[in-house]
């Protein structure tokens, strides 16, 4: 490999493209607790590419995530209120889905967006799932990870 090639490579990773330093695993997360639960939130590879999409818990902004990556973090278990938004020119549309989690238990949500076909023309709609087994991240690994916002969430009343 050229010298030039190299620093290119180098230099790439050190703004923080995707994939060059943040190969950490899902595995490598908290584990739940008594009064923590974990939860993790990914974003396969899926359109828009380049656009972030700005993730909420009850109305507080944990992260943005770009395609393929993905953040975790503890939560007190209870009932949360998920929700994703995009910039407003890719005419995504938000939904919400609504979390039970239970005590020593950990979770995964996973945000698509999908195009859904209707009679005015295609729509882009946001699918969000969730659950609590690991192969649902580890079916679309690898993932680069993205620190959450740090903060402290409360379940909703």
């Amino acid at each position: 490999m050229s010298h030039g090639l190299l620093s290119l490579g180098l230099t790439l990773c050190l703004l923080e493209m995707p994939g060059c330093f943040s190969h950490v695993s899902f595995q490598d997360g908290p584990v739940p607790t008594a009064d923590q639960t974990v939860l993790y939130i990914y974003r396969p590879d899926s359109p828009p590419a380049l656009r972030k999409a700005s993730v909420f818990i009850n109305d507080q902004q944990v992260s943005d995530l770009a395609s393929n990556e993905f953040t975790w973090f503890t939560v007190p278990p209870g009932s949360y209120i998920l929700h994703v938004k995009w910039s407003p020119e890719l005419f995504i549309s938000t939904e919400n889905i609504n979390l039970h989690i239970r005590e020593k238990e950990t979770f995964f949500v996973k945000i698509e967006p999908a195009t859904v076909l209707s009679l005015g023309g295609s729509v882009i709609r946001v699918r969000l799932s969730g659950g609590n087994h690991p192969d649902q991240i580890t079916r679309v690994w690898p993932l680069n990870y993205v620190e959450p916002n740090t903060m402290m969430l409360k379940p909703v009343e």
